[in-house]
Protein backbone atom coordinates (compact mmCIF):
# COMPACT_ATOMS: atom_id res chain seq x y z
CA UNK A 1 0.00 0.00 0.00
CA UNK A 2 1.12 3.27 -1.17
CA UNK A 3 2.24 6.02 1.82
CA UNK A 4 0.55 9.43 1.60
CA UNK A 5 2.69 11.84 1.02
CA UNK A 6 3.16 14.64 3.67
CA UNK A 7 4.09 18.29 4.46
CA UNK A 8 7.12 17.14 5.65
CA UNK A 9 8.12 14.87 2.60
CA UNK A 10 7.23 17.90 0.25
CA UNK A 11 8.92 20.32 1.92
CA UNK A 12 12.06 17.92 1.36
CA UNK A 13 11.21 18.25 -2.69
CA UNK A 14 11.78 21.76 -1.96
CA UNK A 15 14.98 21.62 -1.06
CA UNK A 16 16.93 22.18 -3.77
CA UNK A 17 14.77 24.75 -5.41
CA UNK A 18 13.92 27.17 -3.16
CA UNK A 19 15.86 28.53 0.34
CA UNK A 20 14.76 28.01 3.96
CA UNK A 21 15.35 30.72 6.73
CA UNK A 22 14.91 30.38 10.52
CA UNK A 23 14.41 33.47 13.25
CA UNK A 24 14.56 33.47 16.35
CA UNK A 25 11.88 34.06 18.45
CA UNK A 26 10.63 38.09 18.76
CA UNK A 27 12.77 38.81 14.87
CA UNK A 28 10.96 40.69 12.30
CA UNK A 29 11.09 38.77 9.19
CA UNK A 30 11.88 41.18 6.32
CA UNK A 31 9.47 40.33 3.84
CA UNK A 32 10.85 42.82 1.11
CA UNK A 33 13.72 40.68 0.78
CA UNK A 34 11.53 37.76 -0.49
CA UNK A 35 10.38 37.78 -4.38
CA UNK A 36 7.12 39.82 -5.06
CA UNK A 37 4.10 37.13 -5.04
CA UNK A 38 5.96 34.33 -3.73
CA UNK A 39 4.08 31.88 -1.58
CA UNK A 40 5.56 31.68 1.86
CA UNK A 41 4.65 28.34 4.01
CA UNK A 42 5.13 28.62 7.60
CA UNK A 43 7.63 25.66 8.12
CA UNK A 44 7.79 25.34 11.52
CA UNK A 45 7.12 27.43 14.83
CA UNK A 46 4.46 30.17 14.93
CA UNK A 47 4.35 33.53 13.11
CA UNK A 48 2.24 36.65 14.15
CA UNK A 49 0.95 38.21 10.85
CA UNK A 50 -0.20 42.08 11.19
CA UNK A 51 -1.42 43.73 8.36
CA UNK A 52 -4.30 47.00 8.10
CA UNK A 53 -7.74 46.56 6.58
CA UNK A 54 -9.06 49.43 3.88
CA UNK A 55 -10.67 51.35 6.67
CA UNK A 56 -7.23 51.60 8.35
CA UNK A 57 -7.73 49.34 10.92
CA UNK A 58 -5.33 47.19 12.51
CA UNK A 59 -5.68 43.17 12.01
CA UNK A 60 -3.45 40.37 13.22
CA UNK A 61 -2.90 36.73 12.43
CA UNK A 62 -1.63 34.12 14.16
CA UNK A 63 0.15 31.42 11.64
CA UNK A 64 1.51 27.87 11.96
CA UNK A 65 2.98 25.33 10.55
CA UNK A 66 1.46 24.67 6.89
CA UNK A 67 -0.06 28.15 6.97
CA UNK A 68 0.86 30.42 3.73
CA UNK A 69 0.30 33.30 2.44
CA UNK A 70 1.02 35.94 -0.56
CA UNK A 71 3.73 38.56 -0.10
CA UNK A 72 2.08 40.85 -2.01
CA UNK A 73 3.61 43.68 -0.85
CA UNK A 74 0.33 44.87 1.04
CA UNK A 75 1.26 46.30 4.20
CA UNK A 76 2.35 42.72 5.91
CA UNK A 77 4.04 42.70 9.02
CA UNK A 78 5.56 39.74 10.09
CA UNK A 79 7.68 38.43 13.65
CA UNK A 80 8.63 35.14 14.93
CA UNK A 81 6.73 33.94 18.04
CA UNK A 82 8.73 30.80 18.14
CA UNK A 83 11.83 29.94 16.55
CA UNK A 84 10.19 29.72 13.01
CA UNK A 85 11.58 28.08 9.71
CA UNK A 86 9.70 29.45 6.77
CA UNK A 87 10.59 28.90 2.98
CA UNK A 88 9.19 30.64 0.01
CA UNK A 89 8.26 29.34 -3.59
CA UNK A 90 6.28 30.63 -6.86
CA UNK A 91 2.88 30.60 -7.31
CA UNK A 92 3.38 27.79 -10.06
CA UNK A 93 5.58 25.85 -8.26
CA UNK A 94 2.97 26.00 -5.24
CA UNK A 95 -0.08 25.16 -8.18
CA UNK A 96 2.50 22.01 -9.23
CA UNK A 97 2.79 20.90 -5.55
CA UNK A 98 -1.31 21.40 -4.95
CA UNK A 99 -2.20 19.62 -8.05
CA UNK A 100 0.26 16.95 -7.38
CA UNK A 101 -0.53 16.02 -3.84
CA UNK A 102 -4.06 17.22 -3.85
CA UNK A 103 -4.60 16.13 -0.11
CA UNK A 104 -2.13 18.64 0.59
CA UNK A 105 -5.00 21.38 0.26
CA UNK A 106 -6.36 21.34 3.29
CA UNK A 107 -3.17 21.03 5.10
CA UNK A 108 -1.79 24.12 3.30
CA UNK A 109 -3.70 26.32 4.85
CA UNK A 110 -3.65 29.07 1.91
CA UNK A 111 -6.53 31.27 3.74
CA UNK A 112 -4.81 33.75 5.64
CA UNK A 113 -6.15 36.66 4.26
CA UNK A 114 -9.98 35.15 4.35
CA UNK A 115 -9.19 34.27 8.38
CA UNK A 116 -8.06 37.98 9.08
CA UNK A 117 -11.40 39.38 7.16
CA UNK A 118 -13.38 36.43 9.13
CA UNK A 119 -11.54 38.16 12.55
CA UNK A 120 -12.42 41.72 11.69
CA UNK A 121 -16.39 40.87 10.95
CA UNK A 122 -16.60 38.69 14.17
CA UNK A 123 -14.89 41.33 16.03
CA UNK A 124 -17.24 44.01 14.59
CA UNK A 125 -20.57 42.12 15.39
CA UNK A 126 -19.88 42.43 18.66
CA UNK A 127 -21.50 44.80 20.83
CA UNK A 128 -18.83 45.20 23.54
CA UNK A 129 -17.93 48.01 25.99
CA UNK A 130 -14.92 46.68 27.78
CA UNK A 131 -11.50 44.03 27.63
CA UNK A 132 -13.70 41.44 28.92
CA UNK A 133 -16.05 41.84 26.20
CA UNK A 134 -13.43 41.73 23.14
CA UNK A 135 -11.70 38.99 25.05
CA UNK A 136 -14.81 36.89 24.63
CA UNK A 137 -15.51 37.65 21.60
CA UNK A 138 -11.91 36.81 20.68
CA UNK A 139 -12.67 33.18 22.22
CA UNK A 140 -15.55 32.74 20.55
CA UNK A 141 -13.75 33.58 16.95
CA UNK A 142 -11.32 30.51 17.99
CA UNK A 143 -14.12 28.40 19.01
CA UNK A 144 -15.67 29.18 15.32
CA UNK A 145 -12.59 28.44 13.51
CA UNK A 146 -10.48 25.20 13.29
CA UNK A 147 -7.25 26.55 13.52
CA UNK A 148 -7.71 26.69 17.31
CA UNK A 149 -10.29 24.53 18.08
CA UNK A 150 -9.23 20.64 19.75
CA UNK A 151 -12.56 19.36 20.04
CA UNK A 152 -15.95 19.11 18.63
CA UNK A 153 -19.14 18.20 21.02
CA UNK A 154 -19.51 19.46 24.10
CA UNK A 155 -15.60 20.01 25.73
CA UNK A 156 -14.99 23.22 23.35
CA UNK A 157 -11.39 23.33 24.29
CA UNK A 158 -8.97 25.82 22.19
CA UNK A 159 -5.23 25.37 22.20
CA UNK A 160 -4.13 29.25 21.59
CA UNK A 161 -0.46 29.47 20.54
CA UNK A 162 -0.02 33.44 22.50
CA UNK A 163 1.23 35.10 25.11
CA UNK A 164 -1.25 37.47 26.42
CA UNK A 165 0.49 39.98 24.91
CA UNK A 166 -0.38 38.71 21.57
CA UNK A 167 -3.84 38.48 22.25
CA UNK A 168 -3.61 42.06 23.54
CA UNK A 169 -1.67 42.96 20.14
CA UNK A 170 -4.66 41.14 17.96
CA UNK A 171 -7.76 42.46 20.18
CA UNK A 172 -6.49 46.04 21.35
CA UNK A 173 -5.79 45.89 24.54
CA UNK A 174 -2.64 45.85 26.97
CA UNK A 175 -1.33 42.27 28.59
CA UNK A 176 -2.35 43.55 31.72
CA UNK A 177 -6.24 43.85 30.80
CA UNK A 178 -5.77 40.33 28.81
CA UNK A 179 -4.53 38.94 32.04
CA UNK A 180 -7.26 40.50 34.62
CA UNK A 181 -9.76 39.99 31.82
CA UNK A 182 -8.87 35.92 32.29
CA UNK A 183 -8.94 35.74 35.86
CA UNK A 184 -12.21 37.26 35.63
CA UNK A 185 -13.69 34.72 33.56
CA UNK A 186 -12.05 32.12 35.36
CA UNK A 187 -13.60 33.54 38.81
CA UNK A 188 -16.66 33.06 37.12
CA UNK A 189 -16.30 29.60 36.06
CA UNK A 190 -16.93 30.37 32.53
CA UNK A 191 -13.77 28.93 31.28
CA UNK A 192 -10.54 27.24 32.52
CA UNK A 193 -7.54 27.91 31.41
CA UNK A 194 -3.91 25.70 30.93
CA UNK A 195 -0.92 27.90 30.55
CA UNK A 196 3.01 27.50 31.59
CA UNK A 197 5.42 30.45 32.69
CA UNK A 198 7.35 31.49 29.42
CA UNK A 199 5.18 29.48 26.86
CA UNK A 200 3.07 31.20 24.65
CA UNK A 201 0.18 28.98 24.84
CA UNK A 202 -3.20 29.07 26.24
CA UNK A 203 -5.11 26.04 26.54
CA UNK A 204 -8.86 27.42 27.75
CA UNK A 205 -11.77 25.55 28.44
CA UNK A 206 -14.96 26.98 27.50
CA UNK A 207 -17.31 25.85 30.24
CA UNK A 208 -20.78 28.17 29.60
CA UNK A 209 -21.22 29.09 26.20
CA UNK A 210 -24.44 30.77 26.66
CA UNK A 211 -22.54 33.47 28.97
CA UNK A 212 -20.01 33.85 27.06
CA UNK A 213 -22.25 34.82 24.27
CA UNK A 214 -24.35 37.05 26.41
CA UNK A 215 -20.92 39.04 27.79
CA UNK A 216 -20.06 39.58 24.25
CA UNK A 217 -23.27 40.40 22.65
CA UNK A 218 -23.64 37.93 19.42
Amino acid sequence: MKQQTTVADVLQTLVPITSFSTYEKGDEIPLHKFNKDCIIIICSGYVLLRSMDSQGNHLSEFLKIGDTFKNNNIGYRVRASYEVTICSISSSVYDSIIAEHSHLEKIFRSATEKRIERLRIFMSRALYANTEGKLVTFLLFCLSEQNFNLDSGNKRRLLIPMSHQDIGSVIGVSREQVCRSFKLLIRRDLITKESKRHVARQLVTIKNLSALHTLSGI
